[in-house]
């Protein structure tokens, strides 16, 4: 293959936005696979499971509670100075009865209804921050096993044009117009080829290693990111835009206001622990035995409501208040810390991506122009006019500007997935996946109370 049949694949390959199709896994495979076996997302999800039963239990607070009973008794008995004689005997009893309780009136009970609600909606905001997560982990892992196979086969190219240039400087000694020093040159920098060589291949195998722990099991053949078309502009071009998309998008942001609304709620049924609580109660029984007459048999219906007042708990209703109160103020500092840590990440991931665009068509034009003065120097060694040296600098100069671009494309990547991580609209479709029109996060991860 030709160096510019060899530059334009490079190029190619570089400047790019979403997966193509090719041999090996998928960045959507893996996030797939990485999914199913990571231990973070399996606690958000036994997280959300957990204030899901917290709910019903909250929900139960506000039902019917009806409750049996029933028992068997034996007594014996020794009564004196009843009568002359006294009164000695003994019986066998029973009882059984069912009992009916209503809440009418609970304040605290409806508030930790609420609370509940909340709780869930904050675990399934968590559940998506760590899909996130693990979605830019997953692709920073995934563009650096493609960027150190890049560089390695780089190295190898590097490796095998030097060898040609060894070759030549042998020959050209031996022909009488070259020099030892020439040689020695040459072999220098091919000793050095070998060595970046050797380390581009222990980088590939420590990437290699980083994605098959992030996916749950061993990677070897990954798809290469190969786009049909240059990278495509960013959108919205507008940082404001960004900062707006990320307050309202953030997992993170979600989760911190929700737990100021859950702490509110405490404030809430704190205040309505100053509340009577009303019940309605109702309950049947049956009774049979009694100390003088063992055979009677009492039943009984009963039909009421029952009032508490609470008038003084020893300042345990005014000091939880107190609580609640420091607890929300404790929330909202640490909302605005999320909001000023997430509008950080948005802003330097913008800054990134936008200047990325730049810096990527700087490095395909030096590695234009390294090709063409490596094709020059290559004719003028062959002519004369120029030195090994010239060639081997030529050679140095060419490699180093693909290794760059290579590395720095698959970096331009990564900023994307940064920007969109850090908003807070990170999904499976910017991995390969179709299009849904819902949430960010997959919608296999959407859940609803019961």
């Amino acid at each position: 293959m030709s160096l510019r049949g060899s530059l334009i694949i490079i190029v190619i390959s570089c400047l790019v936005q979403a997966p193509g199709i090719c041999l090996g896994q998928t960045l959507l495979d893996l996030y797939v696979q990485a999914k199913a076996v990571d231990p973070k997302i399996k606690k958000a999800k036994a997280r959300i499971d957990s204030e899901q039963e917290n709910y019903i239990l909250a929900r139960a607070q506000l039902f019917p509670r009806v409750d049996a009973s029933s028992g068997i008794s034996t007594l014996g008995q020794n009564v004196d100075n009843y009568s002359s004689s006294g009164v000695n005997g003994g019986y066998d009893g029973y009882n059984y009865g069912v009992n009916l309780k209503m809440p009418v009136i609970n304040g605290p009970a409806w508030v930790g209804l609420t609370k509940a609600e909340f709780g869930f909606k904050a675990a399934e905001a968590a559940l998506s921050q760590t899909c996130q997560d693990l979605m830019l982990n997953l692709a920073d892992a995934y563009l650096s096993h493609l960027k150190a196979k890049a560089r390695e086969q780089i190295a190898i190219g590097e490796k095998e044009r030097l060898a040609e240039v060894l070759e030549q400087s042998k020959a050209f000694l031996e022909s009488g117009t070259g020099d030892i020093i020439a040689v020695y040159e040459a072999q220098s920098r091919y000793d050095m080829a070998v060595a970046n060589l050797n380390i581009a291949q222990s980088e590939r195998i420590i990437a290699e290693q980083k994605l098959s722990i992030l996916a749950g099991a061993p990677v070897t053949q990954v798809a290469d990111i190969t786009p049909s078309t240059a990278a495509e502009p960013l959108v919205p071009d507008d940082l404001n835009q960004w900062l707006a998309i990320t307050d309202q998008n953030s997992p993170a942001i979600k989760a911190a206001r929700l737990n100021i609304d859950q702490a509110d709620t405490d404030v809430t049924a704190a205040d309505r622990g100053h509340w009577p609580t009303i019940d309605f109660v109702t309950g049947y029984s049956v009774n049979k035995g009694s100390t003088f007459i063992p055979r009677m048999i009492i039943e009984q219906w009963t039909v009421g409501a029952s009032l508490v007042l609470p008038i003084f708990h020893g300042g345990a209703t005014a000091a939880q208040k107190r609580q609640a109160v420091a607890v929300v103020l404790s929330y909202r500092a640490a909302l605005d810390e999320t909001v000023m840590d997430a509008q950080m990440k948005t802003e330097a991931a913008f800054q990134s991506l936008k200047s990325s665009y730049l810096i990527l068509r700087s490095l395909t034009q030096i590695t234009v122009s390294s090709e063409k003065q490596l094709e020059a120097v290559r004719m003028g060694r062959t002519l004369g006019t120029r030195t090994s040296v010239d060639l081997l600098n030529a050679e140095q100069n060419y490699t180093a500007s693909l290794r760059n671009l290579a590395s720095f494309g698959y970096d331009h990547i990564l900023y994307r997935y940064r920007l969109k991580a850090a908003a807070g609209i990170l999904s499976e479709v910017d991995f390969g996946a179709p299009a849904t029109g819902g949430s960010p996060v997959a919608p296999s991860e959407q859940t609803s109370l019961k």
